[in-house]
């Protein structure tokens, strides 16, 4: 029915500490798996150099090469992991009142839908990666993307970063101060479509790991840097493995909504 996913419990907030297993298993994947990829990527590329441009990355054949590939999984995961949460969030919405309360849970999810499966999309070229098909010599990207083209109303990368600061930071931060205001719990669920505490650490190990290029090129200074093999090979790509860790952030996310309509649906006693 419309009201199947209403909380049983009096309170269900995103930044507690996690009351059933799966939100346990949600918090150590969201936390250790960045972190993993971050150290398995620095470990090869210092022990196995070779391995790690032949299949790991390298700027000019990483399309088919282990970042890119974990960076489109983990975005079409997300994106259709979110669309069951959307249908399930938004089929078991309230029936009347405040239409933020109503929709928002449901429009946040659907955001996170869309700008994963984007994300997938983005990375494989819509296809072009796979297909090989050509685009015209009289255009401004050799690529079928929008995120690498200068030619956009609005820089697409740029519109990302805003995107994901407001869906990871910005909400929970924003959340937080509601409930410090002593409001009641709001009884449409909102709470489900917050980031919990290690989605927003993941999100967050994803901004510090691209600011270690910054870094690097502040101590060792810009022309030095760009002379070195290190910098070349490892750190002048920390883009992509940025989108790949956001990619896994999105992830999280995704999972997170699911295990919360588990748990808001899930007798205490059940769990």
């Amino acid at each position: 029915g419309r009201n199947s996913i209403h909380p049983l419990e009096p309170s269900m907030d995103p930044m507690d500490t996690p009351r059933t297993t799966s939100a346990r298993w949600l918090d150590l994947a969201a936390i250790g798996l960045p972190l993993a990829l971050i150290s398995a990527g620095g470990m090869i590329y210092c022990v196995w150099p070779d391995f790690y441009l032949k299949y790991i990355l390298m700027p000019t054949m990483r399309e088919y090469q282990a970042v890119e590939i974990i960076t489109f999984a983990c975005s079409v995961s997300a994106g259709l992991v979110a669309a069951v949460a959307y249908r399930k969030i938004f089929c078991g919405r309230p029936a009347a009142g405040n239409a933020v309360r109503r929709l928002g849970p449901s429009l946040i999810v659907m955001s996170v839908c869309t700008s994963s499966l984007f994300l997938g999309g983005e990375e494989v070229n819509w296809g072009q990666t796979f297909m090989q098909w050509g685009t015209p010599l009289t255009d401004v990207a050799p690529e079928t993307n929008l995120h690498n083209r200068d030619d956009t109303i609005i820089s697409i990368q740029a519109l990302g970063s805003v995107y994901l600061v407001g869906l990871f930071f910005v909400l929970p931060l924003l959340w937080a101060l509601r409930k410090r205001t002593k409001i009641p719990d709001d009884p449409s669920g909102f709470s489900i479509a917050i980031p919990r505490w290690s989605v927003v650490t993941a999100a967050g190990i994803a901004f510090a790991w691209k600011q270690f290029k910054e870094i690097y090129l502040l101590v060792v200074g810009k022309n030095e840097a760009r002379s070195s093999v290190f910098y070349n090979q490892f750190v002048e790509q920390l883009n992509e493995q940025k989108e790949m860790l956001f990619a896994v952030a999105l992830l999280m996310l995704s999972i997170q909504f699911m295990v919360h309509l588990k748990q808001q649906t899930t007798p205490a006693s059940d769990k």
